[in-house]
């Protein structure tokens, strides 16, 4: 009669390249119970076999390939695993990537700076161009537009490249997330002792649900920095009440996120928060040489409006685009119609016709 431990048997099963990768000590689990074998000599080869399992190469586990990000991310925790535990791999593994894209967030900073400058006359031009969509004035428009383009130009502004970080932290958030979330799925076997305090196993939700709560509070907290400091340009009041919305879903929809998860999240927000902070600092501001912010967003009189009259006036200016849209529809119906269709009488008398005297 032959036994086998369960949780060998178990990963031989999701992986079929398990085998080759275990040491010869894992493989002795399976062992002869004709013999004279008692309880505790068999619990002491199923805890070794065990312990084997756990301190085995998550890179050996296959979760993703070496040709993709997520293999790449597995390597690189893997690797900070060998010094940390898995809560501390993940935490300083999230500081060092935070801190190989602080140049873009400085470089960042200062186009915001100098757009910060240009916000009163951009005001002014965005509010004559709605008008002017709103009238249907294609050629206002366009010229308010070109006007606005001169405006930056003639700054040496380029608008896009103060979206440059945060696009470029997407592809690093979507990469770790995935990689935890396939790590606790799988599961990797130490992150059920790789957790602290009250975490002790990673590949599972918080049980007492600090975790998201502490991801949302961290959230809003960033937030309400930015928008208090200016650095933030777009401080509409729809803007800012759908901006304080995001923290409630975050913890509606990540509450039974897996805590590897939460604890790369939770890392991530406390080092935006610090940096946030940090950056409106004016001794920082000017060590980095980033322009101090000379206008304060919210004090824009385009700014000021009330949450009721800005959302009635976005729902008129809705309605209006609607209108307008649908008269060019039909107006380009019409022209069609009239180029291609069958000549229409506008008049009572034939001009034309050849009258017999």
């Amino acid at each position: 009669m032959l036994f086998t431990d369960p949780r060998s048997s178990g990963l031989t099963d999701k992986s079929g390249e398990l085998n080759s990768k275990l040491d010869e000590s894992v493989k002795d689990t399976i062992i002869d119970l004709t013999g004279n074998l008692n309880s505790d000599q068999v619990q002491n080869v199923l805890n070794n076999g065990s312990q084997q399992l756990a301190d085995l190469s998550v890179a050996a586990l296959n979760i993703g390939s070496n040709y993709t990000p997520i293999g790449w991310c597995v390597h690189y925790l893997d690797f900070l695993n060998s010094v940390f535990p898995w809560w501390g791999a993940i935490a300083v593994g999230t500081v060092i990537l935070r801190l190989t894209m602080f140049p873009f967030v400085i470089s960042a900073q200062r186009t915001a700076s100098k757009l910060n400058e240009l916000l009163p006359q951009q005001a002014i031009l965005k509010e004559k161009m709605n008008q002017a969509r709103l009238i249907g004035d294609t050629m206002e428009f366009a010229r308010l537009a070109n006007e606005s383009h001169t405006l930056f130009k003639r700054n040496n502004v380029n608008p896009i490249k103060s979206m440059l970080t945060p696009l470029t932290q997407v592809p690093l958030f979507l990469t770790f997330f995935l990689t935890l979330r396939r790590m606790a799925n799988y599961p990797v076997e130490s992150l059920k002792t790789g957790g602290f305090y009250w975490v002790t196993d990673l590949s599972i939700p918080d049980p007492m649900y600090v975790l998201p709560v502490v991801c949302s509070l961290t959230l809003w907290a960033t937030l309400e920095i930015s928008f208090k400091s200016g650095q933030n340009p777009n401080q509409t009041v729809i803007f800012k009440y759908g901006a304080r919305i995001i923290p409630i879903l975050t913890l509606i929809f990540t509450y039974d996120f897996p805590a590897a998860i939460m604890t790369y999240w939770c890392t991530n927000n406390f080092l935006s928060v610090i940096q946030v902070t940090m950056l409106k600092q004016p001794k920082i501001r000017e060590f980095f040489n980033i322009p101090p912010i000379k206008v304060n967003p919210s004090q824009l009189s385009v700014n000021k409006k009330s949450f009721k009259n800005h959302f009635k006036e976005t729902m008129e200016n809705a309605k209006i685009n609607k209108l307008i849209e649908e008269r060019k529809t039909i107006d380009e119906i019409t022209f069609k119609k009239a180029g291609i269709g069958p000549l229409k009488k506008t008049f009572k008398h034939n001009p034309t016709r050849i009258r017999n005297n």
